[in-house]
């Protein structure tokens, strides 16, 4: 009937398009462990901003405003703090991401400008220095199963400045694929130039385009406001879409008026010299 999935391939442009109608089926979660505070501070979290189950069984966490990386056992129980905080090898002053590499835990800071591994005893055991990086969910490494990752990074070049995926393997970084960028179907937000350097206000109703390395080197490119993927090999191309039919999300009057509300509260706060939006 028509509440079954449907899944259909059209390679009639030369690419497949695969398109799925009907009633998907959902995903059903189960509580296995629950990690909050406890007496001793050890469990308390700040800001968590990677969160990793390694295929060991552990579990690991780093926690940004706390600045600091903790491991947990398969029943969440408190093991170790992994690392410190500082600017020496085994240290960090951001810890924003972690993937697993091989048994190691490799971790991303982008603000000290380096990927540390940690073996399974939770030692430093080496780095590789990378550019400085900020930015949002982006930067942050990738799994790449079995045993690599991707680091996002960015590059000075001839044409600029170039955002792309640096693969890892057993002896360092190799080959790069392109973080591919498409413009948003709206603009992401407002920028304003302010006395001190630059300020944003994201758009909430936007659409926002997010890039993800495969395995394979191909990168995975979508729209937050479209039910659509599009694979794209290293050289660019699109080589396959995976798509559904998704109506688009409305707006209410009361919740533009609300976000309307903290945009003029914003940017009366906010002392701007230019804006290149003065509406949202």
């Amino acid at each position: 009937g028509d509440s079954e999935l449907h899944v259909e391939v059209d390679s009639s442009r030369g690419i497949p398009i695969v398109r799925s109608s009907g009633v998907a089926p959902e995903w059903r979660t189960e509580i296995i462990a629950a990690i909050g505070v406890d007496e001793t501070g050890e469990l308390e979290f700040g800001s968590v901003r990677s969160v990793l189950l390694s295929r060991l069984g552990r579990l690991f966490v780093a926690d940004l405003s706390l600045t600091r990386v903790s491991e947990f056992d398969s029943l969440g129980s408190f093991v170790r703090h992994i690392g410190r905080k500082g600017s020496g090898p085994g240290e960090y002053l951001s810890p924003y991401s972690i993937a697993t590499f091989h048994d190691s835990i490799a971790l991303f800071d982008p603000y000290g400008s380096r990927i540390s591994l940690f073996d399974v005893s939770g030692k430093w055991a080496r780095q590789w220095t990378v550019a400085m990086n900020t930015g949002g969910q982006a930067v942050r490494l990738y799994r790449a199963p079995p045993d690599e990752f991707w680091a996002y990074a960015t590059r000075i070049n001839s044409s600029g400045v170039e955002r792309v995926f640096v693969r890892y393997v057993g002896d360092g970084p190799r080959d790069t694929v392109s973080a591919h960028a498409t413009a948003a179907v709206r603009p992401s937000g407002v920028t304003c130039v302010v006395p001190r350097g630059i300020s944003f206000y994201p758009d909430p109703f936007g659409g926002r385009s997010m890039a993800v390395p495969l395995p394979s080197g191909e990168v995975a490119l979508a729209t937050s406001t479209e039910y659509r993927i599009a694979i794209l090999a290293p050289s660019g191309d699109t080589t396959r879409i995976i798509e559904r039919p998704v109506e688009p999300a409305r707006v209410s009057d009361e919740d533009w008026q609300a976000e309307e509300a903290l945009w003029r509260e914003w940017s009366d706060r906010i002392v701007a010299e230019k804006c290149d939006r003065d509406q949202l």
